[in-house]
């Protein structure tokens, strides 16, 4: 971590503004932490020109590989036991910070997702979470989105509304080392909520609704061929 100024206000109020780098990733910006309460407090503005997804993880992104199989199961078992598996995900943790910050990131890399820009507000208090507006600037369009979370409840929700406009569909899998027969522009509008503390029950909980129109959709006719 590498801070231009770091301001000690007093035993329990901290001010960092400056310049942070993690790795390849610099961010510009200010941080302000307030010990005072009954629990901590951060807000601040953060700006990246570019984010390099790699400084972030502790093992790079490789493709998933097939886990042998044992007893009968698949070897894809432990991909399922995480997204439907029935330990309870940590939700207290939402209930241990107060959080107010906007960022904005100018291009994200090493990701087989495409975003060309970021742009969020999150807000973090009294377990309520909120990440909204979020705009995602990806494959010639853009994605308008606010993601809720609020475990201050026993059952804890998750809401999503996004509406994505202009979504260059070859190109999206193209970035993802995917060619697919298909061009176009997507268009989109979704709103889906879950209630629970597993994956499972969230799975099992998800509902709204989904819809996609293509705009000048595109079929190579050579691809019916391979059908035979």
């Amino acid at each position: 971590l590498d801070q231009r100024k770091l301001f000690a206000l007093d035993r329990w109020l901290v001010t960092m503004e400056g310049v942070f780098v993690v790795g390849e990733t610099r961010f510009d910006g200010e941080l302000s932490g307030d010990m005072s309460g009954p629990v901590p407090s951060l807000k601040g503005k953060i700006f990246s020109k570019q984010v390099n997804i790699s400084d972030f993880l502790a093992v790079p992104i490789t493709p998933t590989e097939k886990l042998p199989q044992t007893n009968g199961q698949s070897g894809n078992q432990p991909a399922v036991d995480f997204i439907f598996g029935k330990d309870p995900l940590p939700f207290n943790l939402l209930n241990q910070a107060n959080i107010a910050l906007d960022l904005v990131i100018e291009e994200l890399v090493g990701s087989t997702i495409a975003l060309d820009r970021v742009a969020t507000s999150i807000s973090l208090r009294s377990g309520q979470l909120i990440v909204a507006p979020l705009v995602l600037d990806m494959v010639g369009g853009r994605i308008n989105a606010a993601i809720r979370v609020d475990a201050s409840k026993t059952d804890p929700t998750i809401s999503m509304q996004a509406k994505a406009v202009n979504l260059d569909v070859a190109s999206g899998f193209r970035v993802s080392g995917t060619e697919v027969p298909i061009a176009g522009a997507l268009n989109a509008v979704m709103s889906v909520e879950a209630i629970g503390r597993s994956p499972r029950s969230l799975a099992r909980t998800l509902g709204g609704r989904i819809e996609a129109v293509m705009v000048n959709g595109r079929i190579q006719t050579g691809a019916f061929d391979l059908l035979g």
